[in-house]
């Protein structure tokens, strides 16, 4: 009797125990990450996003209990080789996803950026995850060698084309400035002498004391305008001291007569 007795004490007590709340296990969890299908040769493009597939799988079987919380993601890159000297950790990206229970995994994409010099580098994908009443835990979903490249041109990128206009406005204010110091001829200065006004040469005319001769096709001139006053000639003086001689005796004479 007291072994039946200890044996049904036995399994409730192991019912009980069965019955608390258990805690989500790493074991119940599988964590992966792959690269999209058009990128399955993990190439990593410098100043760009690049995008990585999570791929959470949850075991549990209590839709309550076995439910996963995903708290933080983040990346790191790593030197290949040798003692795999850390690089640089990005920031983590911080999440609320609830994962319960389930036959399919849970696809999550995660994106983050590089800057680092062209070749093959390790590159790790961490993810921070709880039960609904566990600790913490960190899983890492990817550890493997990408590829860092440089991301190629595109003539029609909004980034060159505002790099453009700016080199071309830069250019353009330079030839403006060129064009006018160099090639446009300078403007002679404004002098500062008065203009001559209409009454000048009126003014100069009338000063002068010499009358301007009317001159005709052969310089003559027509003599019945002239006054008649105007027109009578004196007779030429033929003999100038002769005349001159008697004029003045005739004129001396006269003189001595009135005075008698």
């Amino acid at each position: 009797m007291n072994l039946l007795a200890n044996l049904k004490a036995l399994a409730t007590l192991t019912a009980l125990v069965g019955t608390v709340s258990p805690q989500l296990t790493p074991e119940k969890l599988e964590i992966s990450a792959a690269f999209p299908s058009d990128n399955q040769f993990g190439i990593v493009f410098n100043g760009q996003p690049n995008k990585i597939l999570l791929k959470v799988l949850n075991l549990g079987r209590d839709p309550v209990e076995d439910v996963m919380r995903i708290h933080r993601v983040w990346n790191e890159f790593r030197e290949v080789g040798g003692k795999e000297r850390l690089l640089k950790k990005g920031v983590p990206l911080p999440s609320k996803r609830t994962l319960p229970p389930k036959i399919e995994p849970y696809v999550i994409p995660y994106m983050f950026s590089a800057e680092e010099r062209e070749g093959d580098i390790g590159l790790r994908i961490w993810v921070e995850w709880s039960g609904p009443k566990g600790k913490k835990h960190q899983s890492m979903a990817y550890d493997s060698t990408v590829t860092i490249q440089e991301p190629p041109t595109r003539w029609f990128d909004p980034q060159l084309i505002l790099l453009y206009i700016i080199l071309g406005s830069a250019f353009g204010g330079i030839g403006y400035m060129v064009y006018n110091s160099y090639v446009v001829p300078a403007k002679p200065a404004r002098s500062l002498k008065p203009k001559p006004s209409a009454e000048a040469p009126l003014l100069s005319n009338s000063g002068n004391s010499k009358v301007a001769t009317p001159t005709g096709a052969s310089g003559a001139y027509e003599e019945e305008w002239i006054p008649a006053g105007h027109s009578v000639r004196s007779p030429a003086k033929k003999a100038g001291t002769g005349t001159g001689g008697e004029e003045s005796s005739g004129g001396e004479g006269k003189a001595r007569r009135r005075k008698r």
